[in-house]
């Protein structure tokens, strides 16, 4: 499974853009290099999360429960509401935790 470091390790698949995205909690999510619309939708590649600090991590950082998933793009601002809730995803320190993914 590629890791979320190398972005060039991933193609489109649904016609849309690469982007990456960074995501706290299970509802903070803010996209890199790319502005999403309202309808858009954000798919989540397979991927491994490389350089995640795992101390205290709630979640399986060699293949997370969110990659796989698409999400539908409710609201843009003041912050980026989707359709359904993400899986939480946090560590003992509270890190932001980086994702690849395709924004068609």
């Amino acid at each position: 499974m590629p890791k979320n470091t190398n972005i060039n390790a991933f193609k489109p698949t649904k016609g849309g853009r690469i982007a990456r995205v960074v995501v706290r909690y299970s509802d903070q999510i803010s996209v890199i290099g790319e502005r999403p619309r309202n309808g858009q939708r954000i798919y989540f590649f397979p991927q491994q999360l490389a350089k995640a600090n795992t101390d205290g991590i709630s979640f399986d950082a060699q293949k997370p429960s969110i990659c796989g998933q698409t999400f539908l793009i409710r609201k843009v601002l003041p912050k980026i509401i989707l359709d359904k809730p993400m899986p939480n995803m946090r560590n003992r320190v509270n890190d932001n935790f980086m994702f690849v993914v395709e924004i068609y």
